[in-house]
């Protein structure tokens, strides 16, 4: 009965130690490496388009989603417009006035 005692103290033990040592950082090197990103560049060395392997959401199968820079520079133009207009119809006038 000792026995059993013992070695379920020394197998809790070693559970324990074993599962707080599996923590995992998030680094920019591993995030790097979920979304691959890479540049495609014309013959005069110039940005065309930005190219990222992108994965929805519950799913390990990446997709390769390619746009040029003007359309990046657009979107974020259209994101920025879109949060100021959100945020501005937060902002109520005062009563009477």
């Amino acid at each position: 009965m000792l026995k059993m005692k013992l070695l379920v103290i020394g197998l809790a033990g070693v559970l324990a130690a074993g599962c707080s040592s599996t923590g995992t950082t998030d680094t920019a090197d591993s995030r790097a490496s979920r979304n691959y990103e890479f540049e495609v560049v014309d013959d005069n060395d110039k940005v065309t388009h930005i190219c990222r392997n992108e994965r929805a959401t519950g799913s390990n199968i990446g997709r390769r989603n390619c746009r040029t820079v003007e359309q990046i520079e657009s979107d974020r133009a259209e994101a920025r417009a879109e949060l100021e207009r959100a945020q501005g119809s937060l902002v109520e006038p005062p009563p009477g006035g």
